[in-house]
């Protein structure tokens, strides 16, 4: 049976120093129908030219993989409504450039989706950071 691909959509704005975890949480996952959609929020920071090094050296992980760069900043919802009008996968899976995925979240998710006949929303339990002071 072929894996449905699962988008991933990752926001970001000013993420230079948590992105690189969030993308690399990504490529871990053990699914490999993986597309992934980065929407950047016009960052002032250096988190657009990383990402775009770490894409030129992961993109072949991905089924699909696209960097969507704002030249003005218009907030989370207005970057996640554009972003959500270019997916084409039935399944999304949204993060922001300072979250990561726990091991086999993807793979959990689609097999709770497949053996549970869920048609239209899945979510998970989230895990805090916990805060070192």
């Amino acid at each position: 049976m072929r894996e449905l691909t699962v988008t991933i959509i990752v926001l970001s704005y000013n993420a230079a120093s948590t992105i690189i975890e969030t993308l690399e949480s990504i490529r871990a996952q053990d699914y490999n129908g993986l597309s992934l959609l980065i929407g950047d929020d016009a960052s002032k920071d250096d988190t657009v030219d990383i990402v775009n090094r770490w894409i030129k050296s992961n993109r072949d992980r991905f089924v699909d993989c696209k960097v969507i760069c704002r030249s003005e900043n218009i907030g989370t919802s207005k970057n996640f409504d554009d972003l959500m009008k270019m997916v084409n996968t039935r399944w999304v899976k949204i993060i922001a450039a300072d979250d990561i995925l726990v091991c086999n979240c993807i793979r959990k998710n689609v097999d709770y989706v497949m053996n549970n006949k869920v048609e239209a929303i899945l979510y998970s339990r989230i895990r805090p950071f916990k805060v070192v002071e």
